[in-house]
């Protein structure tokens, strides 16, 4: 099976060239496509192996992969709960550290 779209080939080639990571929304963004629709030739390219995911990026209660060019070594996404604590982590050091420059008084 191949990539049967221009689409397809238009994201193959934008990753290809910059050779960055991008989220399928951030694609879409770049070549004025529907997100829905990158997100569908996307599963498709990864099915294929022509794409893998190299990072997990934290989008409200998501995670969104985001995609490189090439099949290299999936990044094991995070599971729910190590982002709620992360999320914690962050809200508890943040609150420390207004503590300390005396910003919550």
């Amino acid at each position: 099976m191949t990539p049967q779209s221009y689409l397809c080939y238009q994201i193959i080639y934008l990753l290809q060239t910059t050779g960055d990571a991008f989220t399928a929304d951030e694609i879409a963004e770049e070549l004025k496509a529907h997100p829905r629709t990158v997100r569908k030739h996307m599963n498709e390219l990864y099915a294929l192996d022509i794409v893998h995911h190299a990072e997990w990026e934290p989008s409200g209660k998501k995670l969104l992969p985001v995609y490189r060019y090439g099949a290299g070594r999936d990044k094991t996404r995070p599971s729910r709960s190590n982002v709620a604590r992360r999320c914690a982590r962050y809200a508890t050091r943040k609150r420390e550290a207004l503590k300390r420059c005396g910003g919550d008084q």
